[in-house]
């Protein structure tokens, strides 16, 4: 693994992106699927989260427009909702980190995370996150791998506002676009609305998010 970090960057947890690269490099290995974290409020722990695992649906050849998907919110639903403040030192614009990819004793590909600016969703300042999965030319021949992921988080409450997949391996295509409207507690995403809980993340922001609490103090077999 080849991990270039920023001074921003927590060394110990930053090695924990090989899931995400090797979860996107899956189909080449046959399986699918996907995953989206729950941080469920506890009033004994407030750091409680729950993970929740799903089938991936079939290839979607078309995704919905930003547009498209705020205009579908139910103005009649709202609910209160209220950004957390989350601390972080552990990441910033800037940060960029890779890994390789090995098949057996081949490196067969490079995954890229990067944080190359910040935008704005919905008037609040989120990172531009970019995860890129790429095959290695040497290894392309065998199968083909160029997987793009996008999150933006949000920079004070460290939760995710949009999420994008664009998948391409081999002849396998899927795009998937999800904003996550907080105010009506949905995800509006390309293939449906979906009820979520307050504080829940996409794959990529669970990462980012993890990278922030202490876990000096866990235990192997704790759970949170």
């Amino acid at each position: 693994m080849r991990d270039n970090r920023s001074q921003f960057a927590d060394v110990k947890l930053a090695r924990t992106g090989l899931v995400l690269a090797f979860a996107a490099l899956s189909g080449a290995l046959g399986f699918s699927g996907s995953v989206a974290w729950e941080e469920r409020p506890d009033p004994a722990r407030q750091d409680s989260v729950s993970v929740q695992s799903g089938e991936d649906s079939a290839d979607t050849s078309s995704a919905a427009s930003p547009e498209s998907l705020s205009s579908s919110m139910p103005p009649d639903t709202a609910q209160s909702f209220v950004y957390r403040k989350q601390r972080n030192v552990s990441f910033g614009v800037g940060e960029r980190l890779v890994f390789d990819i090995s098949y057996g004793f081949v490196t067969a590909g490079e995954a890229v995370m990067y944080i190359p600016e910040y935008d704005s969703i919905a008037g609040r300042q989120a990172y531009r996150v970019e995860f890129t999965v790429n095959s290695l030319p040497s290894f392309s021949w065998i199968y083909k791998v160029e997987d793009r992921y996008l999150t933006f988080i949000d920079v004070e409450a460290l939760l995710p506002h949009r999420f994008e997949q664009h998948i391409r391996e081999g002849s396998y295509r899927r795009d998937f676009i999800a904003d996550f409207d907080r105010v009506h507690g949905m995800a509006r995403t390309s293939e449906g609305d979906y009820p979520i809980l307050p504080y829940v993340h996409d794959v990529m922001s669970s990462f980012y998010f993890f990278r922030t609490l202490d876990l000096s103090s866990k235990k192997k077999g704790d759970s949170f």
